[in-house]
């Protein structure tokens, strides 16, 4: 599959299809999906209805990667004892990813991660990915992010 800088709605979900083959080929089952927000929320509503599972949504980003979110207030949610399957859009520098996988383990959670794309040097920290990207690979834009229109400034 090429790697998209730009993916569409129709990239994306064909993603959490191959994950979803990957994860059910290995007979894995779990007790919900937990997406991270907020890149990992499409594919963790899409791997859900796949999976036929609850989904929960994770408002975590670490304060120590080079995202966007990391003046956000993390808000994760307690879940104890469960099979969770964390999902987030991309695994760049893997501490969102690493922290939050520590956090669900200390809640004894069985973890196991998935995302759709994984900078070449990181992918030992997910479970599943789809794309393999190189360190310098171009700034993906989901079609989510893009920011024209009369939403491109709104502010809450």
């Amino acid at each position: 599959m090429t790697i998209p800088s730009h993916p569409t709605y129709d990239q994306i979900h064909a993603a959490c299809g191959e994950l979803y083959h990957k994860i059910t080929d290995k007979d894995l089952t779990f007790d919900c999906v937990v997406g991270l927000a907020r890149g990992g929320l499409l594919p963790a509503v899409i791997l859900s209805h796949m999976l036929k599972i609850p989904m929960v949504s994770a408002h975590y980003s670490s304060k120590a990667g080079k995202g966007d979110n990391r003046d956000h207030p993390n808000d994760l949610p307690i879940i104890k004892n469960k099979k969770i399957l964390l999902i987030d859009d991309i695994c760049d520098s893997a501490n969102t990813l690493t922290e939050t996988i520590v956090y669900f383990r200390v809640l004894e959670c069985d973890v196991t991660s998935a995302v759709l794309f994984c900078k070449e040097d990181k992918c030992t920290v997910p479970d599943y990915y789809v794309w393999k990207i190189p360190r310098d690979f171009e700034w993906i834009v989901f079609p989510f992010e893009q920011t024209h229109g009369c939403f491109a400034h709104h502010q809450l």
